[in-house]
Parts: structure tokens; C-alpha cells; sequence
């Protein structure tokens, strides 16, 4: 019974925590229907997961990322880069990072405006990836 009861008590909680990662992360501009679906999978994730990944992005050092890449990279976005990210900054930890802008888009791009970032990244892969 004790265990049920913590349960519950843990429950508004969890509840809580998934309405702010949905809200984090659905945008106006993401497809209808896209934040009954995040919030879906959310539910249906174990929570010892969802805490996991919560963790890594609190732990994550972009800028240390980075600056690590060596590889031919693409950086897109959809929002106005003060908002979301320093462009400058980004070329000067990766200067070969190719940037992509978006119109129109939420933060799924790839569901808001597949039909601009598809030839986005086949172009991506034309100029910067050789087999």
C-alpha cells in the first residue's frame, strides 16, 4: 500500500514534467496533431527514461560537442538566430559546419517543412560528403 500511495504522490509530478518537455519542445509552427503525439510517446515512456534523457540535456556541452566535430556537419534552424542560436559562435567552434535556415518551420523541421530541408540535406551530401 505504501508503494501505491508514493506512486500517486509522484504522479502530478511526472504529469507536470511531461507537459513542460511537450511545451518546451511543440512550437506554433509545428504540424497540428505533433503535440498530442510527443506528448503520447512521452506518456508511454518509461520514467527512469525520460529522467535519463532530461539529464544528459542538462549535462550536455554544445560548444564542447563542437568543437569537437571533424566531420563535414550541418547545422539547420528555423527560429531567428538570437533566439535560438549564435551563428557566429557556432562557425568559430566549427568552422567547416555548413548553416541551413528554415521558413515557416517549428522546431520539427522535418515534419513542418520536410520540402525544405530534404534538398537541404541531399545538397549537403552532394557538396560536403564524398563516398
Amino acid at each position: 500500500l505504501d508503494a501505491r500511495v508514493a506512486r500517486r504522490d509522484q504522479q502530478p509530478a511526472a504529469a507536470e514534467a511531461i507537459e513542460m518537455l511537450v511545451s518546451a519542445q511543440i512550437e506554433p509552427l509545428d504540424p497540428p496533431g505533433l503535440k498530442e503525439e510527443y506528448r503520447r510517446t512521452a506518456l508511454a515512456t518509461k520514467p527512469h527514461v525520460l529522467a535519463a534523457v532530461q539529464e544528459a540535456f542538462l549535462d550536455w556541452d554544445g560548444e564542447a560537442a563542437l568543437a569537437a566535430v571533424r566531420v563535414p556537419v550541418l547545422f539547420t534552424f528555423s527560429r531567428a538566430p538570437v533566439r535560438y542560436a549564435d551563428l557566429d559562435r557556432i562557425k568559430e567552434l566549427c568552422p567547416h559546419a555548413a548553416i541551413g535556415h528554415t521558413v515557416g518551420a517549428g522546431h520539427f523541421e522535418n515534419r513542418s517543412v520536410p520540402g525544405q530541408l530534404t534538398p537541404m540535406i541531399r545538397r549537403f551530401l552532394e557538396v560536403y560528403v564524398t563516398a
